[in-house]
Parts: C-alpha cells; sequence; structure tokens
C-alpha cells in the first residue's frame, strides 16, 4: 500500500514538472525582468541586517552552528536580547549546562521567546513537584524538550494523572 502511494507520488511530481517545466528553468530571467536591480539588493541587505543579531545571538550564546542558526533566524527573530536571555538564565538557575541548552534551542529556537516566568518556571517546578530531581531534570527535558512547548494544565498534568491511576491499579493487581 505504502508503495503504491508512493509510486503515485513520483508520477503526479514528475507530471507537474513537465507542465511547468518552462517556468522552472527560466523561473529567475522571469522574475528578474519583472523586478528592478536595485529594489532586489536593498531588500536583500534588510533581510540579513534584521537577522544579523539573531544568528551571532545564537552562535555566540547558545552555541548553535552558524548553519543552524541561519536556519533558526528564518523561523524567528528578536532585536533585543533581553527575553532569550532571561530564558538562557533561568535554565541555568536550574542547573542545565550549555550543551543541554544548546540542544534545547536547536530543537525548537521559538523557545528562546517563551515567558520564563509564566511558562517555563512553572512547567520545572510541575516536574520537580512530581518526583523529578533536580539534577535529572536538565537531562530529561534537553532529551526530549518538546516537554518545554506542551501545555501544563492540557496536556502534561493530565497525562502525569493518567500514569499514575495506571501505575496504581497496575500495583494494586500485583499485590492480589
Amino acid at each position: 500500500m505504502f508503495a503504491l502511494l508512493c509510486s503515485r507520488q513520483v508520477l503526479l511530481l514528475k507530471s507537474r514538472r513537465t507542465h511547468l517545466g518552462f517556468f522552472q528553468q527560466n523561473a529567475f530571467f522571469i522574475l528578474k525582468s519583472f523586478t528592478s536591480i536595485g529594489l532586489f539588493e536593498s531588500n536583500e541587505t534588510q533581510q540579513e541586517e534584521k537577522y544579523s543579531f539573531t544568528v551571532s545571538y545564537l552562535i555566540n550564546s547558545c552555541g548553535l552552528s552558524p548553519k543552524s542558526a541561519i536556519l533558526a533566524s528564518q523561523r524567528m527573530n528578536f532585536d533585543s536580547p533581553e527575553r532569550p536571555d532571561s530564558v538562557l538564565n533561568l535554565l541555568k538557575e536550574n542547573g542545565f549546562n550549555h550543551t543541554q541548552i544548546s540542544r534545547i534551542v536547536r530543537a525548537n529556537p521559538l523557545f528562546l521567546l517563551y515567558d520564563p516566568e509564566k511558562t517555563l518556571l512553572p512547567k520545572i517546578e510541575f516536574f520537580r513537584s512530581v518526583g523529578v530531581s533536580s539534577s535529572d531534570l536538565p537531562g530529561i527535558l534537553s532529551s526530549n524538550p518538546m516537554l518545554l512547548g506542551r501545555s501544563l494544565k492540557k496536556q502534561l498534568s493530565p497525562a502525569m494523572n493518567s500514569s499514575r491511576v495506571c501505575f496504581l491499579s497496575t500495583r494494586k493487581s500485583l499485590q492480589l
């Protein structure tokens, strides 16, 4: 079934290429004829300046490679380091090392724009309240950074409650 779907996709892509082949091969020249060189270059330099601070911050403060930083800056942009610095400080205060922070930021760069007091700290406190030790917490969250992006009320807490119920019922059945 999977092979059939894949072969159909390939056929669709090939047929699209043949119909649009002229435009794909000549897209640069067609677009160039409708835009002026001066406008194109000024937009390009504005784009580079816009992302240069974000890219340098991601490289210098978060330890991302230049390639990863450029890719991340396409998904986000910030003009001042206040919010990202507060997020990084919160993580460092809670025992995260530079490698763990880099892993989290690489997985979800938008994480740097979260509100540390309203979004991140309650999640860190939640994991501690359910028994995760302070030394284990950075390793757990850096190995699965998407936990920090989940809703505490809608996803994390209900999942933990259902896990407790499951473990308690299993424990009771084993004691019988």
